[in-house]
């Protein structure tokens, strides 16, 4: 490894760190969906439900598609105001707030 030269060895550590960087912030549904996923290990039921995943994966390919949806469905802010609205102890109210909301509301 001494043979290595400087410039090799700062290669080397920015393609380790490159993957560390992210491209954008993640929203807290985003978050909750990612560490599923990688604590999900396939069990027996879970082959059975892959058939009506697969229609779900296909409805949710055709939704991110658009790009004003996904641009909305993957923002931070937006995905709290989800994650508020679906809670027990927000529900209707919180939805009527968000739906009079300057910002959140319908234009």
């Amino acid at each position: 490894d001494d043979t290595r030269t400087e410039e090799g060895k700062e290669k080397d550590k920015v393609l380790e760190e490159e993957p560390k960087k992210l491209l954008r912030e993640m929203g807290p549904l985003e978050e909750k969906a990612m560490r599923r996923s990688q604590k999900a290990q396939p069990t027996s039921d879970q082959k059975q439900q892959e058939k009506s995943n697969s229609m779900d994966d296909e409805e949710v390919t055709k939704i991110l598609s658009n790009d004003a949806l996904r641009s909305i469905l993957l923002d931070p802010k937006m995905q709290q105001v989800m994650e508020e609205c679906a809670s027990d102890g927000g529900g209707a109210g919180k939805l009527r707030y968000y739906m009079m909301h300057d910002d959140f509301g319908p234009t």
